[in-house]
């Protein structure tokens, strides 16, 4: 017999699911992969620098390849770390490709981040980008089954940044 979920009313909720980071050792293979399997014909790409970041609490800086895809309304983004010291290279080291994180636009990453870190989650990264007004958090923890959290509290630039993704992908404008 299959049980059916009734909703509950929970005192925190995050907010719809932007996107799902994916770690790779090389983007431009797997987005022919992605293209031959998935047919997923559009992608953006770029190589993304991460110069003030903390991981654990120790200041550092990284690099990262990306490729961003939309399936819907969700945002796939490809990661292939391009150094040995970012948390995505040591994921990869640890576990090959595979899922990564779920990412969530936040309105404040302070406040999700006290009431995650209140459930038990650790903070992994915290990375500023003033350049695109951009705060970007991940959390991670056994409770949520070994899948990192990423929290990103952005401004217009950035808003822009993933509508500009969209539409170079051939979308007209995000939904």
């Amino acid at each position: 017999m299959t049980e059916i979920a009734v909703p509950q009313r929970t005192d925190f909720q995050l907010p719809e699911l932007h996107h799902v980071g994916i770690i790779v050792r090389d983007r431009d293979a797997t987005i022919r992969r992605y293209r031959e399997i998935m047919g997923i014909t559009s992608f953006f790409s770029l190589d993304v620098p991460t110069s003030r970041a903390l991981v654990h609490g120790e200041p550092t800086s990284f690099d990262l390849r990306v490729g961003y895809a939309w399936l819907g309304n969700t945002m796939l983004e490809l990661l292939q770390p391009l150094d040995r010291v970012s948390p995505h290279f040591h994921f990869l080291e640890e576990h090959g490709e595979g899922m990564h994180h779920l990412g969530f636009l936040v309105p404040n990453v302070d406040d999700i981040l006290a009431k995650l870190q209140g459930k038990g989650l650790r903070l992994l990264l915290e990375s500023t980008e003033p350049a695109v007004d951009m705060k970007t958090v991940y959390l991670e923890g056994n409770d949520v089954s070994g899948v990192v959290l990423e929290l990103i509290q952005g401004g217009p630039a950035i808003h822009a940044f993933y509508n500009q993704v969209y539409q170079a992908i051939g979308r007209k404008n995000l939904p």
